[in-house]
């Protein structure tokens, strides 16, 4: 019965539907794959973690060291600024007074011939009573010491704001005196004074004395305002304030 009714072409002209296999279950594979993947994020983001906390490490590290570095010079600039600040405020403070004392030194090296009340004039008219009297020959000429006095109270007396300056000027200030004091002063008081101790009237003694007296407290007001620059100054060299006084005839 099938010959019957079958195609005369053949069996090939049949439609075949395709032969159906057993579906398989996938659920499981998925699954696992999922877990896959959620330990590999897990384990990306610890090392994800681990490399920022080691990076900020290192910035700490690296801005620590910088730090320690500058330490140094951070300090020793704030140190000069403040260095700074302060000895301009003792220059300002101190300089009315290093001008007196420059005009008080200068009445000293004054070789105005009308003065009697200076160590040269005194000398001038001791020589002029006793002409074999060789002492004023012995001393150096006070213009030395006035010219270059003349020149350092010009700067004195201009307004020179600089720290340095100030210091110099006062330090060479001393030093003109100290020069004057060891090559006048003391040859006039104690080296040669026996040669003419006898010869001097009471009045001429008198004159020289009262030169002592006052060149010596002059000294030690200057003296007085060294040692208290030595104590306000921070960071520049000490002034040197030794220096032989006078002794009275």
């Amino acid at each position: 019965m099938v010959d019957r009714f079958a195609s005369r072409f053949g069996q090939d002209g049949l439609v075949r539907l395709p032969d159906q296999k057993p579906s398989t279950d996938k659920s499981g594979l998925i699954a696992v794959v999922s877990l896959l993947v959620t330990c590999v994020s897990v384990i990306l983001a610890q090392f994800q973690r681990q490399q920022q906390a080691r990076f900020w490490a290192l910035l700490g590290v690296g801005a620590l060291t910088l730090l320690i570095g500058l330490y140094r010079p951070l300090i020793s600039g704030v140190r000069a600024l403040w260095r700074n600040r302060l000895n301009a405020s003792v220059v300002n403070k101190n300089r009315p007074e290093l001008r007196r004392l420059s005009r008080e030194a200068g009445v000293f090296f004054d070789t105005s011939i009308s003065r009697n009340d200076t160590l040269q004039g005194i000398l001038q008219e001791l020589g002029q009573r006793q002409s074999n009297l060789i002492l004023g020959s012995r001393i150096p000429n006070a213009g030395i010491f006035h010219e270059h006095w003349l020149y350092l109270d010009t700067r004195i007396r201009g307004n020179r704001s600089s720290v340095a300056g100030f210091h110099d000027d006062a330090e060479e200030l001393f030093s003109l005196v100290r020069s004057y004091t060891t090559f006048s002063v003391l040859p006039a008081f104690d080296v040669f004074a026996s040669e003419f101790r006898e010869v001097l009237t009471d009045n001429e003694k008198s004159k020289m004395n009262a030169f002592q007296q006052q060149y010596v407290n002059f000294l030690g007001s200057y003296i007085a305002f060294l040692n208290r620059l030595n104590e306000e100054f921070r960071g520049l060299p000490e002034f040197k304030t030794g220096i032989a006084k006078p002794s009275p005839l």
